[in-house]
């Protein structure tokens, strides 16, 4: 119990510290939807591989996706991939950010959750640390038929990723 406390404890205050870094500042919102809508998508019938291309970035190849837990609670649909502008409220600067982004529909009731990812090697080794899943908007008790848009930051370096997985804690 107590371990399980302490792993949900450095989740959540690691959720909280990249949520102040990371969450864009209301002026910036246009400007990072209109870098994703200039950007190519092409992706598999299976939604296992997305790669993203655009004049100003290179190419960015997702591996297959476990979504694991997710799946039992949400829909997943509009899987897409790419550079994501954000600033940061701490130094106030702009960074770009590689971000795996996909609109989800609760398929039952249910309190609010923490979900991540992780990110595997082809020998099943972890490669980079987790990346919790943001949700916008956060429900406090899904509904079904509820949607959201929700996202994940990436590792900048992909090409040791062979896998994605996500979990529940």
């Amino acid at each position: 119990m107590k371990r399980n406390l302490a792993k949900f404890s450095s989740l959540l205050f690691c959720t909280i510290i990249l949520s102040a870094i990371y969450n864009p500042i209301n002026s910036m919102e246009s400007k990072s939807e209109e870098v994703f809508n200039n950007q190519e998508f092409t992706q598999s019938k299976s939604l296992n591989t997305i790669s993203l291309s655009n004049k100003n970035f290179n190419k960015i190849s997702i591996p297959p996706i476990e979504w694991g837990v997710l799946s039992n609670y949400f829909v997943i649909e509009n899987v897409q991939a790419g550079m994501h502008q954000e600033v940061s409220r701490i130094t106030g600067r702009v960074d770009e950010v590689p971000l795996l982004t996909f609109t989800v529909e609760a398929k039952r009731r249910f309190y609010t959750t923490l979900f991540y990812a992780r990110f595997y090697d082809s020998e099943d080794i972890e490669v980079d640390s987790f990346s919790p899943v943001e949700f916008e908007p956060l429900y406090d008790t899904w509904n079904q038929g509820m949607r959201s848009r929700a996202n994940i930051i990436l590792p900048r370096d992909m090409s040791n990723v062979a896998v994605i997985k996500f979990s529940q804690l």
